[in-house]
């Protein structure tokens, strides 16, 4: 595993971020083209907490990004 200070992590991290970001405006239109029919529970489940999960970690990504 990668430090939490790591730059590989943190642009990871902040990649994931907007990619739910996106995925929220988007999501009726992903769900009706089968976008989620595949995926394992817990990548599901993942996108589905998005929301919850953006704000939990966006103020540490912010946090490791000034420490840096």
């Amino acid at each position: 595993m990668l430090s939490p200070t790591s730059l590989i992590r943190q642009k990871v991290e902040e990649t994931r971020v907007e990619l739910l970001r996106w995925m929220k405006k988007r999501w009726v239109a992903i769900r009706m083209e089968g976008g989620f029919d595949n995926l394992e529970s817990w990548a599901l489940k993942e996108i589905s907490h998005g929301k919850a999960y953006l704000l939990e970690n966006c103020s540490r990504l912010t946090l490791a990004r000034t420490r840096a």
